[in-house]
């Protein structure tokens, strides 16, 4: 498959296109020797003059960036449900090792600082697994844009795998370091995985400014405030203080959660007013330039939405299974 600028309508815009083994001007370059992923043929491509003919268009001529988007959604999804296997894996070749392992008369697992790594894979693989479902049940239930829900689970599996094959490297000590173990593999692997679909500096923008857009369409109107004209000016005003009052007054709050959650639920609801009020703060300072400040805007990314998730998930364990659930929990 490739992309191409194409006029259509008198606007530039872009089209997709298949591309066949065998046509004329389409050449198939040298190999790149990536660091992992040894299996996977990535060759440089050579386009000269390629005339593709029209059944090799990929849906109307001018849908190039909506397909596009389409699929790296699907592919941002797609790393973040892999990782999550991926992860699953280490967790059991890890648990498998300390149970087994015994140093100083005891087995590794009875080493509160094992327990402390193992419990911290467990915790971060059942986040990242809710942000799977909530994304995948999104595209599932017809929802027509998830692509800030992929964006934010893809950067999430991808960085957390790197950690969790290192964690489980450490819990099998010098062993893990040996080739003949599968560690070194697979840390060479996924390198690649933060960078495919969208590198994650770059969705972390995303995330944040894809996150910012509603507010800062609301906020639009206090940019163009005319101080001079007060009886235009004031609808405006009156509309924004008259959301910060009713905010104040009576503050979002996660209402579905099961009754057991409540303690974890209602400091959410503040979380994320504060992430609101900060927002605000920085497109009055920034305005549009608020592109050019990454370091500030980064606070709001993946956390939000890793917390959210998980709240609903343990919710539908809750109502699922009652009260053994938790008892088993």
């Amino acid at each position: 498959m490739a992309f191409a600028p194409a006029e259509v309508g008198g606007k530039d815009r872009h089209i997709a296109l298949i591309l066949e083994k065998g046509m004329k001007g389409f050449e198939v370059g040298h190999r790149y020797d990536t660091m992992g992923l040894r299996a996977d043929d990535l060759r440089h491509l050579h386009f000269s003059d390629v005339r593709v003919p029209p059944e090799n268009v990929l849906g109307e001529p001018g849908d190039g960036c909506k397909i596009a988007m389409h699929i790296l959604n699907n592919g941002r999804m797609s790393l973040a449900t892999g990782s999550g296997g991926g992860a699953k894996w280490l967790l059991d070749g890890a648990i498998a090792h300390v149970t087994e392992r015994r140093q100083f008369d005891r087995r590794l697992t009875d080493f509160e600082l094992v327990q402390d790594k193992i419990g911290w894979m467990v915790a971060q693989l059942f986040g990242l697994e809710s942000m799977a479902y909530m994304t995948t049940g999104l595209v599932d239930m017809g929802v027509p844009d998830c692509s800030l829900e992929s964006a934010m689970a893809k950067i999430s599996g991808s960085e957390f795998l790197w950690y969790q094959a290192n964690r489980a490297l450490q819990l099998k000590g010098g062993e893990g370091y040996m080739r003949d173990e599968p560690y070194e593999k697979v840390l060479r692997d996924i390198c690649i995985f933060p960078i495919f679909e969208g590198a994650n500096d770059v969705l972390q923008q995303f995330v944040v400014l894809s996150g910012m857009r509603p507010l800062g369409d609301k906020l639009e109107g206090l940019a163009k405030l005319n101080l001079r004209d007060p009886v235009a000016s004031i609808g405006v005003v009156a509309d924004y203080v008259g959301g910060r009052v009713r905010r104040e007054i009576r503050p979002d709050r996660v209402t579905n959660a099961h009754p057991d959650l409540t303690k974890l639920a209602e400091p959410l609801g503040d979380q994320v007013k504060r992430l609101r009020e900060t927002s605000e703060a920085l497109l009055r300072k920034h305005g549009k330039n608020i592109t050019e400040h990454g370091f500030q805007a980064q606070a709001g990314g993946p956390a939000g939405g890793r917390q959210i998730s998980m709240l609903s998930r343990v919710t539908h364990i809750f109502n699922d299974q009652g009260d053994s659930s938790r008892a088993k929990a």
